[in-house]
């Protein structure tokens, strides 16, 4: 074989390899774009989930501090009715009672 022929065999076995390479590569970096893609769809993903909890949690504790609020809202209203009512009660059995009471003092 001579220098020229061994050279031009050396040049398609590189161009061969070559080609070879380039698939792998090609391929390769196809899968990674694919990876890539992937892994940033699941981390957008996984913020958006995190962002939703994190919002349901605010919203679970403002219901709960609202419920808290209109429950205390509540008992206050109850308390000043209960108050009310019986200061009404006792007016009405000091009323109810007045005439009895001086009337029971009175000597017979």
């Amino acid at each position: 074989m001579t220098l020229n022929a061994s050279l031009t065999s050396d040049i398609d076995n590189l161009s061969q390899r070559d080609s070879a390479v380039q698939g792998e590569v090609q391929s390769a970096l196809a899968g990674g774009v694919q990876s890539w893609r992937t892994f940033q769809a699941t981390k957008i993903q996984d913020q958006l989930s995190f962002q939703a909890m994190k919002i349901q949690d605010q919203l679970s504790f403002q219901a709960v501090k609202n419920q808290d609020q209109l429950s205390f809202q509540a008992m206050k209203i109850r308390d000043q009715l209960y108050l009310h009512n019986g200061n009404e009660r006792t007016t009405a059995v000091t009323k109810a009672r007045a005439p009895i009471g001086i009337t029971a003092s009175r000597p017979l």
